[in-house]
């Protein structure tokens, strides 16, 4: 018998990888992680970007509502942020802005530092997430009445795929005639005249035959169309005061004229009085306001200078802020910024029963307010305090400026009149 052995192969498929089979293995795997990571690198990124998009978004939201917020008068910025839209052009400024605008004046969501007080600032800068976001903000008018309002927001910033820009607009129309509006005010270019300063009344308080009262008034940018006109103090037909007016023409809209004279009818108190000019433009309802630098007199015979002991006589008049200071502040849109203004006053030969008003100017024109008697028990022979006030909250704008207050005192009985002007009191921007 012959016996034979058989050696047995090993087959290929019973063994490990071959070092050909790993490295294929090694580079696909390799290809594979290469590409995953790109994809989660490419992820990344694009969701850095929208994460910069969306913040830049949310700054200038920010800085649009800040100007939303603001109310009319106050809509509008000192100086012009760099390279305007071409609808953006006209920018719209608050009542009162420095001169010069210093390069960091106003305020802005992103930064503490106050440089103007309820002016938003044109250009400033926030810094979210280590990306600087530039910001530009334009505030202009947006129709040709001015009667509207336009705000725009641009944001810009630089990140790993480049520079990006994103904006935000919104309009906001007047709420009425006595907001500012964008063109300048009318102007008076000179003090305005009532002549003669004496003037003699009948004894019912009605002109004498021949006597006439000339007004005369200029004015900067106004036409002919608009009005000009004089108000007065007058005795209403049951011996009260009133308050009455007369207007002024023009056929140049510079220099106004006008007359008053016995046809009128108007009456008038004996004493002195002082007259106030109003200029008011037909376009927007802008006005300004002034007074005649003297006192006028109308007198009765036989007291034909008006001396007699039977007048009432302002003998002091004092306007103070209510913060420390013998100034007043206002800011950019003409708020005042002390709380208010006080008034006070004395006068003798007047009962409380009398009326004491204090008239000033006012970004929408003149405006009496009246002052309230402090010493009920005054007579004819005693003096009598009174005091008043204007606040904050009242929505009067006042420009920046010198200017004078003026009293004036009023007797129920006989219908006699005193006025006062006071010192001059100065509005400084805070």
């Amino acid at each position: 018998m012959q016996i034979r052995s058989h050696r047995r192969r090993p087959r290929s498929d019973e063994g490990g990888f071959t070092v050909l089979e790993l490295s294929v293995a090694l580079g696909l795997a390799a290809f594979v992680f290469a590409a995953l990571a790109s994809l989660l690198g490419a992820s990344l990124r694009t969701l850095a970007v929208q994460k910069a998009r969306t913040q830049g978004n949310e700054v200038a939201t920010q800085g649009i509502e800040e100007l939303q917020r603001l109310a009319y008068p106050s809509l509008g910025v000192c100086a012009s942020a760099p390279n305007p839209p071409s609808d953006f052009a006209l920018r719209a400024a608050p009542l009162n802005c420095p001169s010069p605008v210093p390069s960091n004046y106003g305020e802005d969501p992103c930064n503490v530092t106050v440089t103007g007080a309820g002016v938003p600032k044109p250009v400033y800068s926030c810094i979210r997430n280590n990306i600087t976001y530039n910001v530009r903000r334009y505030v202009a008018w947006g129709d040709p009445g001015q009667t509207t309002k336009r705000m725009a927001v641009f944001v810009d910033w630089t990140d790993t795929v480049g520079l990006h820009e994103v904006s935000q607009q919104s309009s906001l129309r007047s709420p009425g005639q006595s907001d500012l509006f964008g063109l300048e005010p009318p102007k008076f270019s000179g003090i305005p005249t009532a002549n003669p300063s004496t003037v003699k009344v009948n004894p019912d308080g009605t002109l004498q035959a021949g006597a006439t009262v000339s007004l005369a008034a200029t004015t900067l940018n106004l036409v002919s169309t608009d009005k000009v006109f004089a108000v007065f103090n007058t005795i209403d037909a049951d011996g009260s005061e009133t308050s009455s007016s007369k207007m002024l023409s023009s056929g140049d809209g510079n220099n106004w004229t006008g007359t008053i004279g016995p046809s009128d009818g108007f009456k008038f108190g004996p004493g002195t009085m002082f007259y106030t000019f109003t200029a008011i433009r037909a376009s927007d309802g802008k006005a300004n306001s002034t007074f005649t630098e003297g006192t006028n007199k109308f007198c009765s015979p036989p007291d034909e200078t008006c001396s007699g002991s039977q007048y009432p006589k302002l003998t002091s008049v004092a306007v103070a802020p209510s913060s420390a200071g013998p100034n007043v502040g206002v800011d950019a849109a003409g708020t005042l910024q002390p709380d208010r203004i006080d008034f006070t006053a004395t006068t003798t030969n007047t009962l409380p029963s009398d009326r004491v008003g204090v008239t000033f100017q006012t970004s929408a024109g003149a405006v009496t307010a009246l002052l309230q008697s402090t010493s009920p028990t005054c007579d004819a022979t005693t003096t009598c305090t009174w005091s008043g006030s204007v606040s904050k909250n009242s929505g009067y704008g006042f420009a920046a400026g010198t200017r004078k207050f003026y009293f004036s005192v009023n007797q129920v009985a006989g219908g006699a009149t005193a006025t006062l002007a006071s010192s001059d009191v100065t509005f400084e921007l805070r």
